[in-house]
């Protein structure tokens, strides 16, 4: 069969998963003998059992996988389609090399996201608000493709025989194929004034460089055009 044929056959639940549900037909003409005899057809309605099942046993794997820090996106493809709501964001980790000594700054355990729901060879992640300020927060992860690996166990995500992922520990986690930078300029949010303590709490769109801030940059005004 061909990928794409054996792909769809995965995708639709209930078909060729046993032997009792492996049956072929196909109309006359599908082939000739060597004297240019048509075969005989298998009609939809008489279709043929499978003589023997063989039921797939071989873990699907992560061939590639994209990451877009400016929508805060992953897209992962696999060797084949995968049953897409078995995906578990709390078994995948972005860290910054192959294999990295300190979890604390150089790796990033999802908790959570929202990921495409279609059973397929490609799996698209949106990576939740908390997750991704996290992973800005930590500077040594997820800057370039560089500094951007996955690694991941076998309950990540599983195929539609619901065997699990061949999975990639910390030492031989995947890189990036296509990495996309953060180009997104962070938004001041809300604020508040404490005239009592002295204090400004502001809260910005996105994780912002504490170091990089400009105190003398900020203005207080009566009005919001200055005037008065």
């Amino acid at each position: 069969l061909a990928q794409y044929d054996l792909n769809e056959l995965k995708r639709l639940y209930g078909l060729a998963i046993s032997l009792s549900t492996s049956f072929l037909s196909f109309p006359p003409y599908t082939l000739l003998d060597m004297s240019g005899n048509p075969i005989d057809g298998v009609s939809f309605e008489n279709a043929t059992m499978a003589h023997e099942f063989i039921p797939d046993t071989t873990s699907p794997v992560i061939t590639s996988w994209n990451l877009d820090m400016n929508r805060g996106t992953m897209i992962f493809w696999f060797s084949e389609t995968v049953n897409a709501s078995s995906f578990i964001p709390q078994s995948l980790t972005l860290q910054a090399s192959a294999n990295v000594s300190e979890f604390r700054s150089q790796a990033f355990t999802f908790t959570s996201g929202l990921y495409s729901l279609t059973d397929d060879i490609v799996v698209y992640f949106n990576i939740s608000k908390y997750d991704l300020d996290r992973v800005k927060q930590l500077e040594s992860i997820g800057t370039m493709a560089n500094t951007s690996f996955i690694a991941y166990n076998n309950t990540f995500i599983s195929d539609m025989n619901r065997i699990g992922l061949a999975g990639r520990a910390n030492g031989e986690a995947k890189q990036v194929l296509y990495y996309t930078s953060d180009l997104t300029p962070p938004t001041l949010v809300r604020y508040i004034l404490d005239i009592d303590e002295g204090i400004v709490l502001l809260t910005f769109s996105e994780t912002v460089n504490a170091n990089s801030i400009h105190f003398q940059s900020f203005s207080f005004q009566n009005m919001p055009d200055n005037v008065g």
